[in-house]
């Protein structure tokens, strides 16, 4: 498992080049998926709140992002919370922008980095966003909404966009500035062989009944390098 630290702005780009590391991102992935075995995306008003009041008093440390490294994609383990949330923030300063083509622009290379795809796509959902017009609009078609969370989504925009319309031209710009240097923790799963997929182990030992906190990623890392040789049991009884 690798690690380094990068700002927020140059994680949406899997950006290699900016991190001062020889061994980050892969060059040939470019995209983040949520895999459909995470729980809903859950934030509630007070959370939301608070990370935005957070960001607007500093640059803030994000914490720990945690992804499993496959041949396409990286997928987000531990972290989807906070980086949905950035996301839809990202969307709202878009929106708030209307009429400012060369800010708009600026959000949109990082939402969109590569190939006018936005660089970061949910399986419970499929496809949740679009932009046209100088707008970008939820669109979670209710068919692909396995786990029930239009609303949630909805509500969490409403509520970043009311905490943004607070800001003047100026605040909002000095929030954009500092959400851009927020850092995270990238850890990478690289490594499968002889290991059982990451999702598997979640499903496992958790059962999605549990928040995924830092003992729970470090329990999952202890049993996707154990042996699996019918000791998994002892290591389940350890832990």
């Amino acid at each position: 498992m690798k690690s380094f630290v990068v700002k927020l702005a140059d994680f949406f780009k899997l950006d290699r080049s900016r991190t001062g590391n020889g061994d980050n991102f892969d060059e040939n992935k470019r995209h983040l998926r949520i895999p459909i075995y995470q729980r809903e995306y859950k934030w509630d008003r007070p959370k939301i709140q608070c990370l935005i009041q957070d960001i607007a008093n500093h640059e803030k440390f994000l914490g720990i992002i945690i992804l499993d490294e496959n041949d396409i994609a990286y997928e987000i383990v531990d972290g989807q919370q906070r980086i949905t949330t950035c996301f839809l923030i990202l969307m709202v300063m878009y929106n708030r922008c209307n009429g400012q083509p060369i800010e708009q622009q600026h959000i949109l290379n990082l939402m969109q980095p590569y190939n006018g795809r936005f660089v970061l796509s949910n399986d419970s959902i499929g496809e949740f966003i679009s932009v046209s017009n100088g707008h970008i609009r939820l669109c979670i078609d209710d068919e692909n909404d396995i786990y029930l969370q239009k609303e949630k989504f909805q509500a969490a925009y409403d509520t970043i966009y009311g905490e943004l319309s607070k800001m003047n031209s100026n605040e909002l710009r000095d929030f954009q500035r500092k959400l851009r240097a927020c850092e995270v923790l990238v850890m990478i799963n690289e490594t499968h062989t002889d290991t059982q997929p990451i999702e598997q182990i979640f499903l496992d030992i958790n059962e999605k009944s549990q928040l995924l906190d830092c003992e729970d990623i470090f329990k999952g890392h202890c049993f996707e390098n154990f042996d699996d040789d019918g000791r998994h049991q002892e290591l389940r009884n350890y832990w």
